[in-house]
C-alpha cells in the first residue's frame, strides 16, 4: 500500500455579487495528470478517485452533490483529456466551503482553475476564477485546495 501525501493545501475565498434567484455556474478544470473529488460543506461528493485502482473501470466515481456532473473533455487535435466538474444552483444556494481533492494519475505537473459565473446576461462580464498553473503531483498523491463561496446578494 503507497501512503498518500499531501503535497500542497490552499484555502481560497471566493466571491460573487449578484442579485438573489440569480442561477450560478460552479466548474472546475485540471489537466489530464490530475482527476479530482469534489466535497460540499454537507459531506457530499462528486468526482473520480483513481488511487489504487488500475484499470479505468475499477475507479471510484461519485455523483452525490445535486445538480453536478463530473466527467472529461477531449483535448485539442487528440491531445490529452481534461476533467472537468460543473454544477450549478441559484443564488444563495450553494454557499459554503467546498474541498477540491487533485490526485494524480502520473508523475508532472498539473493545471487546475475554478470557476464561477452568473448566467444571467447581464452578469456575463462578472466572473471569478482561480487558476493553479505547473504545481507538482505524482501518481495517486493528493492536493487539497478549500474554496469558501459567499454570494454577497444585491451587492453590486
Amino acid at each position: 500500500m503507497r501512503t498518500i501525501i499531501i503535497l500542497s493545501a490552499l484555502s481560497v475565498s471566493l466571491s460573487l455579487h449578484v442579485f438573489s434567484q440569480t442561477r450560478i455556474s460552479f466548474g472546475a478544470w485540471s489537466s489530464s495528470t490530475a482527476n479530482f473529488v469534489v466535497t460540499d460543506s454537507a459531506g457530499r461528493r462528486t468526482g473520480v478517485d483513481p488511487r489504487n485502482s488500475r484499470p479505468y473501470e475499477q475507479w471510484t466515481w461519485y455523483k452525490e452533490i445535486p445538480n453536478s456532473t463530473y466527467g472529461f473533455e477531449s483535448g485539442d487535435e487528440g491531445g490529452p483529456s481534461t476533467a472537468v466538474f460543473e454544477m450549478s444552483f441559484m443564488a444563495p444556494d450553494g454557499e459554503g466551503t467546498y474541498s477540491i481533492q487533485l490526485i494524480g494519475n502520473v508523475l508532472g505537473t498539473f493545471r487546475f482553475y475554478v470557476r464561477l459565473i452568473p448566467l444571467s446576461q447581464s452578469f456575463q462580464a462578472r466572473q471569478v476564477r482561480f487558476t493553479v498553473d505547473g504545481s507538482p503531483i505524482e501518481r495517486d498523491s493528493v492536493v487539497t485546495y478549500l474554496f469558501t463561496y459567499h454570494s454577497a446578494i444585491g451587492c453590486l
